[in-house]
């Protein structure tokens, strides 16, 4: 799953390159549409990433459960912590930290975005 979540954030990083380009070179009318779009996203994926993260602090076990009831179609991410050396390997709270830093990571992304576009559209006379 790591690996396939690098997969899916380096696609959706290049589709995003590509979209600017072919926005900025040949779509020019409206790339400042398309700037206020990213801006708020960026908006909407901080917020969204702040209420994971309260829910991650204050309920983790829920939210745990819920991520694997949405995630996996079957029962074998039920492990017993005696015998499956996964559980044994990375307990709970692994999987809290991993989990916290996840969130931390796209807060962080989205805050930049946020804080490019806010800029472009600042310098170029657009309020936002």
């Amino acid at each position: 799953m790591v690996q396939l979540d690098r997969w899916v954030q380096g696609g959706s990083l290049a589709v995003m390159v590509i979209c600017a380009l072919v926005l900025v070179l040949w779509v020019k009318s409206t790339w400042r549409v398309s700037c206020r779009g990213l801006y708020q996203g960026s908006l909407a994926a901080l917020g969204l990433m702040i209420i994971l993260a309260l829910w991650a602090v204050f309920g983790f076990e829920q939210l745990f459960l819920l991520f694997h009831l949405i995630s996996f179609s079957n029962q074998f991410w039920i492990l017993d912590p005696a015998r499956d050396y996964l559980i044994m390997l990375f307990p709970e709270g692994f999987f809290y930290d991993v989990a916290l830093f996840g969130f931390a990571a796209v807060m962080l992304q989205a805050l930049v975005l946020g804080g490019v576009t806010f800029g472009i559209l600042k310098y170029t006379g657009n309020k936002s």
